[in-house]
């Protein structure tokens, strides 16, 4: 992943990634996948 792809990261682009992407997303962009 490249790095402007984190500034175009957003909530609603979260909320419609497979939940099976989600906890490296997390990690990606500093968000508790809790």
């Amino acid at each position: 992943m490249e790095p402007v792809i984190r500034r175009e990261i957003g909530m609603e682009d979260i909320e419609q990634i497979p939940e099976d992407e989600l906890p490296e997303l997390a990690l990606m962009v500093d968000i508790p996948s809790s």
